[in-house]
Order: structure tokens, then sequence, then C-alpha cells
């Protein structure tokens, strides 16, 4: 998967991504597109704080630019991140894998250790599983919506009408 690819799927679940360059800068992607589709992105900034002021005040790159430019600078994504969690990961937090060539792509842990920037998770309390992951890897659990069934008199009754059904 190239650097364009992996950056469109993260950026696609509505999720923010932090990028580091050869020279140390940061830049930050942004869910919100540009007039051509492109996602927007901040200007090249000293540090992640700084880059964060500048979210999406300049155009996106197409694929044709981005991957040639990602590979002769060394792009790394240093990690993503949702609109409501922009901190650090902390122990205890529930995760998803959100790398499709992790074995565990979609799984949600909880993080019960961290060193140097390694998040270790377990599924649950009794897992003997812990996978290690670094922050670009994961993120917090995609929101899905959540839908419920009814019958047409519950319905009515939701809306506070008193409606009789025929039948």
């Amino acid at each position: 998967m190239t650097f364009y690819e992996t950056l469109i799927k993260v950026l696609s679940t509505k999720h923010r991504v932090v990028v580091k360059n050869n020279n140390g800068d940061y830049q930050i992607f942004s869910c919100e597109t540009d007039i051509d589709g492109d996602f927007r992105r901040s200007c090249w900034c000293d540090t992640e704080e700084e880059a964060k002021q500048w979210i999406g005040a300049s155009l996106g790159y197409s694929i044709e630019q981005a991957d040639p430019i990602a590979k002769r600078n060394n792009w790394q994504i240093v990690k993503a991140y949702d609109l409501e969690h922009e901190g650090e990961f902390k122990e205890g937090e529930k995760v998803q894998v959100i790398d499709e060539n992790c074995p565990y792509y979609g799984k949600i842990f909880t993080i019960v250790e961290i060193v140097a920037g390694v998040y270790t998770m377990k599924e649950s309390p009794n897992e003997g599983v812990r996978p290690r992951y670094n922050a670009y890897q994961i993120s917090y659990p995609f929101k899905t919506e959540e839908t419920e069934e009814l019958t047409m008199e519950e319905v009515c009754k939701e809306l506070g009408r008193n409606i009789k059904i025929k039948k």
C-alpha cells in the first residue's frame, strides 16, 4: 500500500493524520477536502502543536504529487486521531487497530502499557494475546450508527402520536 493510499484510508474515517518528514517537521492532514477533492492539510511546522494551528490552511496533494514527495522526503505517519480525541492515548483506554496490514485489523483492545511510543494491548481481562502497535496503527474506536428495531406502534409512541393501526 502506498503512502497516499494509507493516508486516504485513514482520512476517510474522519480522522486527522500527523506526518513527520526527514527534517523533523510536522504536517497534519485534515479529513476535510479542498475544491479538487484532495484532503486539506497544514503547512509544515517545527512542532505538532504548531501544525494543529494551521490545519486546513493549505490545499491537498493529488496522488500524483503526494507519493513521490512522500518518498523523497521520507514522510512517516506519526499518529492518527479523531476530532474528539486530539491527545495521546492513555493506559486503560479502548483503541481500534486501523492498520490493514496488522493481523488484528478492526479489533478493539484496551491499552495496558505504554513504553517508548509502543502500546501494549489486550482484548479482555483474561485474554492471553497482547499485541503491540505504534500510535499510527491504532485509533479510538470508530463510531457506528446504532439502529433500533421498533414496531409501527412503538414508532408512533416515540413520535408522541396516538395512532391505531388497522390490520
